[in-house]
Protein backbone atom coordinates (compact mmCIF):
# COMPACT_ATOMS: atom_id res chain seq x y z
CA UNK A 1 0.00 0.00 0.00
CA UNK A 2 1.45 3.23 -1.20
CA UNK A 3 2.09 5.53 1.86
CA UNK A 4 1.78 9.39 2.36
CA UNK A 5 3.39 11.71 4.49
CA UNK A 6 1.05 15.14 5.27
CA UNK A 7 3.92 16.52 7.85
CA UNK A 8 7.68 16.63 6.49
CA UNK A 9 10.25 19.39 6.22
CA UNK A 10 12.34 18.34 3.27
CA UNK A 11 12.56 21.44 1.17
CA UNK A 12 16.35 23.23 1.79
CA UNK A 13 16.57 26.47 2.91
CA UNK A 14 13.67 27.95 4.45
CA UNK A 15 13.21 26.92 7.80
CA UNK A 16 15.32 24.20 10.50
CA UNK A 17 14.46 21.26 7.97
CA UNK A 18 16.50 20.10 4.97
CA UNK A 19 19.99 21.97 5.32
CA UNK A 20 20.68 21.34 1.25
CA UNK A 21 19.50 19.75 -1.51
CA UNK A 22 22.11 16.85 -1.18
CA UNK A 23 19.82 16.02 2.39
CA UNK A 24 16.57 16.84 0.53
CA UNK A 25 17.30 14.68 -2.12
CA UNK A 26 18.52 11.78 1.14
CA UNK A 27 15.06 12.22 2.52
CA UNK A 28 13.44 11.65 -0.83
CA UNK A 29 15.15 8.56 -1.25
CA UNK A 30 14.08 7.49 2.10
CA UNK A 31 10.90 8.42 1.37
CA UNK A 32 10.81 5.86 -1.48
CA UNK A 33 12.54 3.27 0.70
CA UNK A 34 9.37 4.05 3.06
CA UNK A 35 7.01 3.05 0.81
CA UNK A 36 6.07 6.73 0.34
CA UNK A 37 4.55 7.96 -2.67
CA UNK A 38 3.44 11.24 -1.76
CA UNK A 39 4.58 14.13 0.33
CA UNK A 40 3.24 17.30 1.65
CA UNK A 41 6.44 19.64 2.05
CA UNK A 42 5.69 21.63 5.06
CA UNK A 43 7.61 24.18 5.75
CA UNK A 44 7.34 26.36 9.34
CA UNK A 45 5.51 29.66 8.46
CA UNK A 46 5.10 32.14 11.43
CA UNK A 47 3.06 35.20 9.71
CA UNK A 48 3.08 36.98 12.83
CA UNK A 49 7.14 37.21 12.57
CA UNK A 50 7.82 37.30 9.09
CA UNK A 51 5.79 36.61 5.56
CA UNK A 52 5.86 33.55 4.39
CA UNK A 53 8.53 32.95 1.00
CA UNK A 54 6.07 31.73 -0.87
CA UNK A 55 7.73 32.41 -4.37
CA UNK A 56 10.62 30.92 -2.76
CA UNK A 57 8.89 28.04 -1.28
CA UNK A 58 6.86 27.43 -4.88
CA UNK A 59 10.11 26.93 -6.78
CA UNK A 60 11.72 24.71 -4.23
CA UNK A 61 8.74 22.31 -4.64
CA UNK A 62 9.09 22.29 -8.21
CA UNK A 63 12.82 21.41 -8.00
CA UNK A 64 11.97 18.73 -5.71
CA UNK A 65 9.57 17.57 -8.15
CA UNK A 66 12.34 17.59 -10.59
CA UNK A 67 14.71 15.56 -8.36
CA UNK A 68 12.27 13.16 -7.63
CA UNK A 69 11.73 12.56 -11.46
CA UNK A 70 14.91 12.56 -12.24
CA UNK A 71 15.99 9.69 -9.20
CA UNK A 72 13.26 7.80 -10.72
CA UNK A 73 11.91 7.55 -7.07
CA UNK A 74 7.97 7.78 -8.07
CA UNK A 75 7.80 10.06 -5.30
CA UNK A 76 5.55 13.39 -5.61
CA UNK A 77 5.98 16.54 -3.38
CA UNK A 78 2.77 18.66 -2.50
CA UNK A 79 2.45 22.43 -1.23
CA UNK A 80 1.77 23.14 1.81
CA UNK A 81 2.89 24.64 5.21
CA UNK A 82 2.73 24.44 8.91
CA UNK A 83 1.48 27.39 10.47
CA UNK A 84 2.25 28.42 13.80
CA UNK A 85 -0.98 29.87 14.82
CA UNK A 86 -1.61 33.98 15.03
CA UNK A 87 -5.10 35.10 15.82
CA UNK A 88 -6.30 37.16 12.61
CA UNK A 89 -2.84 36.96 10.82
CA UNK A 90 -3.34 33.16 9.86
CA UNK A 91 -6.74 33.45 8.21
CA UNK A 92 -5.98 36.69 6.28
CA UNK A 93 -2.55 34.84 4.71
CA UNK A 94 -4.68 31.77 3.80
CA UNK A 95 -7.55 33.80 2.66
CA UNK A 96 -5.01 36.06 0.46
CA UNK A 97 -3.42 32.88 -1.35
CA UNK A 98 -0.16 33.49 0.73
CA UNK A 99 0.17 30.72 2.97
CA UNK A 100 -0.36 26.97 0.90
CA UNK A 101 -3.05 24.42 1.86
CA UNK A 102 -2.19 21.37 2.41
CA UNK A 103 -2.13 19.87 -1.19
CA UNK A 104 -4.34 22.49 -2.29
CA UNK A 105 -6.94 21.85 -0.10
CA UNK A 106 -8.83 23.94 2.12
CA UNK A 107 -7.14 22.39 5.35
CA UNK A 108 -4.31 23.63 7.34
CA UNK A 109 -1.63 22.02 9.41
CA UNK A 110 -1.72 24.50 12.44
CA UNK A 111 0.53 23.73 15.53
CA UNK A 112 0.69 26.07 18.81
CA UNK A 113 3.25 26.41 22.06
CA UNK A 114 3.41 23.24 23.36
CA UNK A 115 1.84 25.28 26.84
CA UNK A 116 -1.46 26.76 24.94
CA UNK A 117 -4.40 27.41 26.38
CA UNK A 118 -7.35 24.62 25.46
CA UNK A 119 -9.68 27.63 25.26
CA UNK A 120 -7.39 29.46 22.56
CA UNK A 121 -7.04 26.00 20.35
CA UNK A 122 -10.89 25.44 20.32
CA UNK A 123 -11.01 29.31 19.54
CA UNK A 124 -8.43 29.56 16.50
CA UNK A 125 -10.05 26.38 14.62
CA UNK A 126 -13.25 27.75 15.15
CA UNK A 127 -12.19 30.94 13.42
CA UNK A 128 -10.74 28.81 10.68
CA UNK A 129 -13.64 27.02 10.22
CA UNK A 130 -15.39 30.29 9.62
CA UNK A 131 -13.34 31.25 6.64
CA UNK A 132 -14.02 27.78 5.13
CA UNK A 133 -10.36 26.14 6.67
CA UNK A 134 -10.10 22.65 8.76
CA UNK A 135 -7.52 22.99 10.84
CA UNK A 136 -5.14 19.77 11.38
CA UNK A 137 -3.63 19.93 14.69
CA UNK A 138 0.06 19.04 14.07
CA UNK A 139 1.66 16.57 16.60
CA UNK A 140 -1.13 16.97 19.31
CA UNK A 141 1.01 14.75 21.55
CA UNK A 142 2.68 17.97 22.18
CA UNK A 143 0.12 20.25 23.87
CA UNK A 144 -0.27 19.85 27.64
CA UNK A 145 -4.04 21.38 27.81
CA UNK A 146 -5.03 17.69 25.50
CA UNK A 147 -3.16 15.36 27.33
CA UNK A 148 -5.05 12.61 28.59
CA UNK A 149 -7.77 14.94 27.87
CA UNK A 150 -9.81 12.60 25.38
CA UNK A 151 -13.00 14.58 26.14
CA UNK A 152 -11.26 17.63 24.61
CA UNK A 153 -9.98 15.77 21.77
CA UNK A 154 -13.12 14.77 21.23
CA UNK A 155 -14.31 18.20 21.06
CA UNK A 156 -12.20 19.23 18.71
CA UNK A 157 -12.58 16.73 16.18
CA UNK A 158 -16.71 17.19 16.65
CA UNK A 159 -16.12 20.63 15.97
CA UNK A 160 -14.09 19.75 12.85
CA UNK A 161 -10.70 19.37 13.43
CA UNK A 162 -8.36 16.74 12.48
CA UNK A 163 -5.50 15.15 14.36
CA UNK A 164 -1.75 14.63 13.64
CA UNK A 165 0.56 12.26 15.61
CA UNK A 166 4.10 11.94 14.91
CA UNK A 167 5.36 8.69 13.91
CA UNK A 168 8.72 9.15 16.33
CA UNK A 169 5.58 9.46 19.40
CA UNK A 170 4.79 6.29 18.17
CA UNK A 171 7.49 4.15 17.82
CA UNK A 172 9.74 5.62 20.58
CA UNK A 173 7.29 7.35 23.33
CA UNK A 174 8.96 8.72 26.15
CA UNK A 175 7.95 7.38 29.13
CA UNK A 176 5.49 4.56 29.85
CA UNK A 177 2.44 6.82 30.79
CA UNK A 178 2.94 8.50 27.06
CA UNK A 179 2.62 5.17 25.57
CA UNK A 180 -0.64 4.44 27.32
CA UNK A 181 -1.56 8.35 26.21
CA UNK A 182 -0.77 7.44 22.30
CA UNK A 183 -2.22 4.05 22.10
CA UNK A 184 -5.52 5.01 23.78
CA UNK A 185 -5.83 7.45 21.12
CA UNK A 186 -4.86 5.00 18.71
CA UNK A 187 -7.69 2.49 19.83
CA UNK A 188 -10.57 5.31 20.72
CA UNK A 189 -10.10 6.46 16.96
CA UNK A 190 -8.66 9.75 18.30
CA UNK A 191 -6.04 10.09 15.61
CA UNK A 192 -6.37 11.07 11.83
CA UNK A 193 -2.96 10.96 10.75
CA UNK A 194 0.48 9.42 11.35
CA UNK A 195 3.26 11.51 9.85
CA UNK A 196 7.23 11.80 10.17
CA UNK A 197 7.91 15.42 10.84
CA UNK A 198 11.26 14.55 9.55
CA UNK A 199 13.71 17.46 9.12
CA UNK A 200 16.93 16.22 8.39
CA UNK A 201 18.33 12.22 7.29
CA UNK A 202 19.72 11.57 10.34
CA UNK A 203 18.20 12.69 13.82
CA UNK A 204 14.85 13.88 12.54
CA UNK A 205 14.50 11.82 9.75
CA UNK A 206 11.61 9.81 7.54
CA UNK A 207 10.68 6.51 9.49
CA UNK A 208 7.33 5.54 8.48
CA UNK A 209 7.97 2.41 7.27
CA UNK A 210 9.23 1.69 11.14
CA UNK A 211 5.45 3.57 12.56
CA UNK A 212 3.25 1.81 10.01
CA UNK A 213 5.11 -1.90 11.27
CA UNK A 214 4.39 -0.78 14.98
CA UNK A 215 0.83 0.37 14.63
CA UNK A 216 -0.18 -2.37 12.50
CA UNK A 217 0.96 -5.15 14.83
CA UNK A 218 -1.31 -3.76 17.45
CA UNK A 219 -4.20 -1.95 15.31
CA UNK A 220 -4.70 -3.53 11.92
CA UNK A 221 -7.51 -1.88 11.10
CA UNK A 222 -5.34 1.31 11.47
CA UNK A 223 -3.70 1.55 8.01
CA UNK A 224 -5.57 4.44 7.02
CA UNK A 225 -3.73 6.69 9.26
CA UNK A 226 -0.66 6.73 6.75
CA UNK A 227 -2.71 7.24 3.44
CA UNK A 228 -3.38 11.13 3.79
CA UNK A 229 -7.51 10.52 2.94
CA UNK A 230 -9.18 13.48 2.28
CA UNK A 231 -6.15 15.44 1.05
CA UNK A 232 -3.66 13.26 -1.18
CA UNK A 233 -6.75 11.35 -3.20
Amino acid sequence: MPLADIHCHLLPGLDDGARDWGTTEAMLRRDYENGIAKVIATTHADPTVKPFPLSKYMEALEKANELCGELGLGVTVYPGCEVMYGEGVTERMLEDGRLPGLAGTRKALVEFYPDVKYDAVLAALRRLAYIGYTAVLAHIERYECLYKRYDRIRELREAGAKTQVNCSTVIKPPGFFAKRYIDTLLSDGLVDYLATDAHSDNTRRVNMKEAYDTVIARYPDRGHLFEGKELLS
